[in-house]
């Protein structure tokens, strides 16, 4: 390490513009357990985001209402792609034997 004329060390500098008191200046313990806290704060915040988006990403999805049927079977999905669609949604209404509103 190099000594200075006046007997001190060289101040060292992020690019001359920070000093390096500013890295090093101690801190108050209450400095630091606010600073934990915040971060602390923000990771729970971070992984409850990250949980609720996970959740709701696997939600069922709400079953096909008798409109919505009707609407499939006129736009051409009275077929297999159809009957898949609704197996898997299912249908909120009870079916009937007639032919509906066809």
């Amino acid at each position: 390490m190099q000594v200075l004329r006046n007997g001190s060390a060289p101040r060292l500098s992020i690019f001359g513009i920070i000093p390096p008191s500013v890295f090093l200046s101690p801190r108050e313990p209450r400095e630091v357990a606010m600073r934990f806290r915040k971060t602390l704060t923000f990771l729970m915040m971070v992984a409850a985001l990250v949980f609720a988006m996970a959740a709701w990403a696997q939600q069922k999805p709400k079953p096909f209402t008798q409109e919505r049927v009707v609407s499939m079977v006129r736009d051409g999905f009275g077929d297999e792609s159809g009957t898949k669609l609704i197996e898997q949604r299912g249908i909120d209404f009870t079916p009937t034997g007639g032919t509906g509103a066809v």
